[in-house]
């Protein structure tokens, strides 16, 4: 099941399309182990939704990947976007640790703490919200229950704030 901290500007057709994404995506990972970032830019009015996969070899290619997410985005007039990527991430008690420690552990992935995810970012112009749930690529399983989708306002980087490129393009 499927929650949100603060549902606050999230449609029940919003909530239906993340939820059917979190299944597809488990159905993948756990027949493969892999997944692809891939992004799902949707535009309420109109009812469309296009799908972007692609893959992060290096930090060009990413900020290439990048630029083509946000083109498209501004092209639809979109108003929403979900990320979906493997990812690592740290348990909430050594956060604090690997930010007082950035010259020790450059990334999250560096942290002897650090773990296999499946991260999910959703973003609409009213916030974002967003998961991580355990994986295992070696075991190809991941645990998507109980989840509960967080408000993330205020996420920096180059992989947040896709659906407030448009204000800024524009």
């Amino acid at each position: 099941m499927i929650k949100f901290d603060k549902e606050i500007g999230l449609t029940p057709k919003e909530k239906e399309m993340i939820a059917r994404v979190v299944e597809t995506t488990g159905k993948i990972y756990n027949d493969s182990g892999e997944l692809h970032p891939t992004f799902f830019i949707t535009n309420s009015k109109i009812d469309q939704m296009n799908l972007i996969s692609g893959t992060f070899q290096d930090d060009d290619k990413k900020r290439a990947f990048v630029g083509t997410v946000k083109r498209m985005i501004v092209e639809m007039k979109a108003d929403g976007c979900l990320s979906v990527m493997d990812s690592w991430t740290l348990p909430s008690e050594s956060a604090q640790d690997f930010m007082k420690n950035r010259d020790k552990y450059p990334t999250v992935s560096d942290h002897p703490d650090a773990y296999d995810c499946v991260f999910f970012m959703y973003e609409n112009r009213l916030g974002t919200w967003v998961v991580s749930c355990k994986s295992n690529p070696k075991a190809k399983t991941v645990d998507l229950e109980n989840l509960e989708f967080k408000r993330a306002d205020g996420m920096q980087g180059l992989m947040s704030n896709f659906i407030h490129i448009k204000e800024i393009l524009q």
